[in-house]
């Protein structure tokens, strides 16, 4: 569970505060203070997971896309989109004959369709 203590002196918008308030010199005080607390139960061992996809290979990439959380595979398909390699060509089309998630079929599929038509 996370806590946000704001230590703002004031935190209306200046649209819809009392006259009074309004006339004060500084509406900002306090906007560089405040904390966010993490609770968490007694003997908490455990650490949050980092994937390391910015690190992936794209053969990794792909085998993402499959994920059950779907953090996961949009961040592996942004990240092939940003590598833009068409080493990626191949991964994404074994993946499409060979999965059988239906999130990783759709953005396989998505990543292989051509950006324009050919006529």
């Amino acid at each position: 569970m996370y806590i946000a203590d704001m230590n703002r002196a004031v935190i209306e918008h200046p649209d819809f505060m009392p006259p009074e308030l309004q006339k004060r010199p500084d509406l900002t005080l306090g906007k560089d203070k405040g904390r966010i607390w993490r609770i968490v139960p007694e003997g908490h061992k455990t650490k949050t997971p980092r994937p390391g996809l910015a690190k992936a290979s794209i053969a990794e990439l792909v085998k993402t896309l499959e994920h059950e959380e779907p953090w996961y595979r949009t961040t592996a398909q942004r990240l092939l989109l940003q590598k833009n390699d068409l080493a990626m060509i191949e991964p994404l089309k074994k993946l499409l004959e060979t999965t059988k998630s239906p999130h990783a079929k759709i953005l396989a599929a998505w990543m292989l369709k051509p950006t324009r038509e050919v006529k």
